[in-house]
């Protein structure tokens, strides 16, 4: 009868060893799937990264461009760029934010880089607003404008 009981046992404990062993070779796909979607994450952030220098690319382009030479639709157009911009900028700010408390350890040099260029985009939206839609407006600068110019 204890050869039964000792049968059973050793035949349970091999079932389970190996039950076992085979599940934690097998978390290799886990550990992959989980893997890809890091790549898939900080592949998005570069993406949104890449994007949001662009931006700022063709905002400082738009901004050496002189004001006096647009005309009121285009000057629309812009605005309506600028504001589009701006709710952008609101929504990459509390997409960095979630990545930053959530993801950090996981993409911090994607999600450093993401915040750069959030901070250039802001910047270049302001310069894009005041230089076309301030400045114009402002004397002390066409005072200094024209005297410029008059050298």
């Amino acid at each position: 009868m204890e050869c039964v009981t000792a049968k059973v046992q050793i035949t349970q404990t091999f079932n389970e060893v190996r039950n076992f062993s085979y599940k934690r070779k097998n978390e290799h796909e886990i550990v992959n799937s989980f893997l890809d979607k890091i790549l898939e994450l900080q592949g998005k952030i570069t993406e949104d990264t890449n994007f949001v220098f662009s931006l700022v690319e063709r905002f400082e382009k738009l901004s050496w461009i002189d004001a006096s030479n647009l005309d009121e639709e285009t000057l629309i157009v812009l605005n309506d760029i600028i504001s589009i911009s701006r709710d952008i900028h609101r929504t990459m700010i509390m997409r960095f934010v979630f990545l930053n408390k959530n993801m950090r350890d996981m993409a911090s040099l994607h999600i450093k880089e993401f915040k750069m260029s959030i901070d250039d985009l802001k910047e270049s939206i302001n310069d894009l607003e005041y230089i076309h839609f301030r400045m114009p407006y402002d004397s002390r600068f066409q005072e200094i404008n024209e005297r410029i110019q008059s050298l």
